[in-house]
This record gives structure tokens, C-alpha cells and sequence, in this order.
């Protein structure tokens, strides 16, 4: 009986596989799959040696071969062949607690949410989304990143999270493809919109590495395109008139450009973005005091000091102090 799918993107993976793959191994009642996006380097031979030599049984070990289109499409491509009761996202380059995880599996048989948040530091709670207002504040959670329910931030990443496999396949929820930076915010603003109860449990289990070189720390796509899509989507959700888009739209007029500058995008790219950014509707009333300094900079067009801020920070405090985060 498969209780989970582990579902693992992988592209040019090879130097973080042996660690993985000896932490899976650990696991009873989950199928792997690794979707592989067109890796350059030993990413498949390294897993098939790793399974093997040490597994007996490889009938719930799969690896599936994507033509590089992207992290997107390889999730999608798990939550399609997933055989488990639930489905959980891993990163190539990161690990996870074996003994917590285990004693989740454990319990997936007496689970009947739709989702269900793993987060250290979380109190153990059960939401019901249709009553009162639990869907728009847990959907406005989502984007503040702060849980209605306690203070705590929540990921927005799809990983230390379980999603109900039939729900996710009944419901057609898949990442957006066409969006290459904010595609598991949509995944999981989709995941909320549909969802009928939820949960939070104390019990972390994700372990996230540190790396520099992972794909969250490039800009390398069309970063209007990207938003454009985004918000496109966003919409689509939840509605024109969404004060959770126009919340959204405001935190982007912070965020985005300082990623399209620690890209090293041009300084008309940077400028096309804000312009795009403000023709939409915001609400800065979520925005806190440094917030509301930097949009206000951002909004007089301050760009030079906006820009160097963004540098300084980037070279001096935004340095990990530990190889991993224990989530």
C-alpha cells in the first residue's frame, strides 16, 4: 500500500543525490519519483546506481525523463502518476527529518484533509474553510506569509506541505508552466481557493539547504513577462477586484524589482517592471513602516538609492549562517 508519493524534480542533481536517496531508503509505504528535466550531468546514473545496489524492491521508484521545461512541468508531471494517498514536494538539493516523516506516514491512513502544513513552531490546528471567513484568511495568509490561526510565517514553497493526491487530480491543480518565479504561490492560492478543510501540525520535517546556486536565486527569465503571467493568473483565482491581489500587487512593487536587480537586470527592464507594477491596483495598508518607505522610494522613482540598497543588502546581511533550515 502506497501512503505517499514523494515527488522530486531534478536537473544537473548528480552532488546531492547520495544524501537523498540514503534518507529516502529510511521510508516504509511511499513511492519516489524522481522527474527528471533534462539533466546535463550523472543526476539519472547517480540515482539508478544508488537504488541499485541498495534497493530490493524498485517497483515504487520511478525516474521520468521531462525535456527540460522546467521545475513547473516536472511537479505537474508527479501529481499526474502519483499512486499515494498524499503527495509531498522535495527539492533535489534538500533533505528532511527521516524519523518525523515517518511517524507522519504513519498517521496518513486516519488523515482526510486536503492540505496539511508541517511547520515547526505551529500549533496543531484543524480548519474547516467553509465557515466564516477561514478561505479569504487563509488564502491572505498565503500572502502575508503569517498564519490567521498563530504567529508563525508560512512557506510559500510546495515542500513541508501534504496535499491530498485525489484532490489535487479531481480538481486539476497543477503549477503554472508559462511562470518561472512565484509558480508555488499560485499552486497553493489554487490549493486554498479549492480546499474543503485543512490543517496545521507542529511535527516539521523539511530540511532546506542554503545554496546560493539553487534556481530561487536566479533571474534569468523575462521578469515583465513573469509578472505579467503571474498576476494573470492571480487573477483568474480570485478576481479582478480581489483585495488580496491588489495586497499582492503592492508587496510585488517591493519585491520584484529587488529581484530583477540582484539579477543583474538592466535599468529600463527594472523601470518597465514598476511601471507595470503601478498601472494595476494596490492596497499598501498591509504594508508596514519599512515597507511603506521603500514603496514610496520606489514610487518617486528614487531608483539609484532603491538600487544600491538592494546591493548592499545583497553582499553584506543576506548571508545563511547554517547549510540547512529546519523547517
Amino acid at each position: 500500500m502506497i501512503k505517499l508519493s514523494i515527488i522530486i524534480p531534478t536537473y544537473n542533481s548528480a552532488e546531492f543525490i547520495p544524501d537523498l536517496a540514503n534518507a529516502l531508503r529510511q521510508l516504509k509505504h511511499v513511492e519516489v519519483l524522481f522527474i527528471d528535466d533534462g539533466s546535463s550531468d550523472e543526476t539519472i546514473n547517480v540515482i539508478e546506481k544508488e537504488y541499485q545496489q541498495t534497493v530490493s524492491d524498485k517497483s515504487n521508484i520511478s525516474i521520468i525523463r521531462s525535456n527540460h521545461k522546467g521545475v513547473s512541468t516536472s511537479r505537474n508531471i508527479g501529481i499526474e502518476k502519483a499512486r499515494g494517498d498524499y503527495i509531498t514536494f522535495i527539492d533535489a538539493d534538500d533533505l528532511f527529518n527521516v524519523n518525523n516523516l515517518v511517524k507522519i506516514i504513519n498517521k496518513l491512513d486516519t488523515l482526510r484533509e486536503d492540505i496539511i502544513f508541517f511547520q515547526n513552531g505551529f500549533n496543531d490546528i484543524t480548519v474547516n474553510m467553509s465557515e466564516n471567513d477561514n478561505r479569504y484568511e487563509m488564502i491572505d495568509a498565503v500572502v502575508l506569509k503569517k498564519n490567521p490561526f498563530q504567529q508563525k510565517f508560512i512557506q510559500q514553497a510546495p515542500w513541508a506541505k501534504l496535499f491530498r493526491t485525489k484532490f489535487l487530480q479531481v480538481e486539476k491543480i497543477y503549477f503554472p508552466e508559462d511562470v518561472q518565479f512565484g509558480e508555488d504561490f499560485i499552486f497553493n492560492v489554487a490549493c486554498l481557493e479549492k480546499a474543503k478543510i485543512i490543517a496545521f501540525n507542529s511535527l516539521g520535517f523539511y530540511r532546506y539547504r542554503n545554496n546560493p546556486n539553487s534556481v530561487s536565486h536566479k533571474t534569468s527569465y523575462d521578469v515583465l513577462l513573469n509578472s505579467e503571467r503571474f498576476f494573470s493568473y492571480l487573477k483568474k483565482i480570485l478576481g479582478n477586484n480581489s483585495k488580496i491581489v491588489k495586497e499582492k500587487v503592492a508587496l510585488a512593487i517591493i519585491n520584484d524589482p529587488k529581484r530583477a536587480i540582484r539579477g543583474g537586470k538592466s535599468k529600463s527592464d527594472v523601470k518597465e517592471l514598476i511601471d507595470f507594477l503601478f498601472d494595476m491596483e494596490y492596497s499598501i495598508d498591509i504594508l508596514n513602516l519599512k515597507q511603506r518607505l521603500i514603496f514610496y522610494m520606489i514610487k518617486s522613482h528614487q531608483l539609484w538609492l532603491f538600487k544600491n540598497l538592494v546591493l548592499i543588502k545583497s553582499k553584506y546581511l543576506n548571508k545563511p549562517e547554517e547549510l540547512f533550515q529546519e523547517i
